[in-house]
Order: C-alpha cells, then sequence, then structure tokens
C-alpha cells in the first residue's frame, strides 16, 4: 500500500514537544517523590515538603503549553498521520494518555471532593509511567524507518529484470 508523503515534524516543533513532555514529567515526579516520600508530620497531619508548591507553580503553566502543544500537534501530526501503520498504536494511546492526563489535571484542579482522591491516583500514576510509552513513540522512528528500507531493498531484488 502506499501513501502520501507525510512531512516531518519541525524542529521547533519537536524540541518544544520533548521539553514540554520532559518537563512536565520531571516537575510531576519530583512533586510526587516528595509528596510520596519526603513529607513532615506536623500538629495537624503531615505537612508538605517546602519544594512542592514551588514544583506545582512551574507544573501548572508547563500543563497550559501541554494542552496547547496537544492542540497544534492533533492536525499538524496526529491526524495526518493516523492512515499510516507506522507508530499508529503507540501514537494513539499516547493521545489518549495525554488525554486522560488533561481531564484529570482539570478535576484536581476543579473537581470536587469524590473525584479528587480518584484524579490524583490516575493523574500521578498514569503521568509517571507515560514517560515509557512516549519514549517507545519517539524511539521507535529509526526502527520503522529502516524495517521499511529493508522491505523495500528485498521486494526490488526480487523483482525480475526487465531487458
Amino acid at each position: 500500500m502506499s501513501f502520501a508523503p507525510v512531512t516531518r515534524m519541525s524542529t521547533a516543533a519537536r524540541i518544544a514537544t520533548y521539553a514540554v513532555s520532559g518537563l512536565l514529567w520531571l516537575t510531576g515526579c519530583a512533586w510526587l517523590a516528595l509528596h510520596l516520600w519526603a513529607q513532615r508530620d506536623g500538629i495537624a497531619g503531615p505537612l508538605p515538603h517546602p519544594w512542592q508548591p514551588v514544583l506545582m507553580r512551574l507544573h501548572g503553566p508547563l500543563a497550559v503549553l501541554g494542552v496547547f502543544l496537544l492542540g497544534y500537534l492533533t492536525p499538524t501530526h496526529i491526524l495526518e498521520r493516523l492512515g499510516r501503520p507506522a507508530k499508529r498504536s503507540s501514537g494513539i494511546l499516547l493521545s489518549l494518555v495525554a488525554a486522560v492526563l488533561v481531564a484529570s489535571g482539570y478535576f484536581l484542579y476543579y473537581g470536587s471532593e469524590p473525584w479528587l482522591a480518584r484524579s490524583a491516583f490516575v493523574h500521578e500514576w498514569l503521568g509517571a509511567a507515560c514517560i515509557a510509552l512516549a519514549l517507545l513513540h519517539w524511539l521507535r522512528a529509526p526502527a520503522v524507518r529502516n524495517a521499511r528500507q529493508l522491505r523495500s531493498a528485498v521486494a526490488a531484488r526480487n523483482e525480475p529484470e526487465h531487458s
């Protein structure tokens, strides 16, 4: 099956995607580590680590940039490549994970009490684990490209010569 050529993501978009995604993951995981292992006992219960609010002040604006990038990438990268089999499943899964993280982050900020604990659990653990899926999707490109080139070379070798 032949597909129309796909334009490569611009260098600026790729750098922005990697930087924002990486910083979102780092600030979120750092906050989670402090939340789980660095709280102090106070008179009325556990006290947050002093860096937790700082990390959230960084994570929030990064999340806004992440939503903006997701909106930018949807027509220019995601929808353009949906018809192509290479990396489709990891791309769809990565998009769904991003949507769940956006929704759970929204509920953490604006949600009511019954949803807070569920949203926190989903957001914290899915956010911490999503780096594996992102790396699988991003780093799979050379393997997909090399496999495609190998199939083309084998097909060319197996074609009968026309004299």
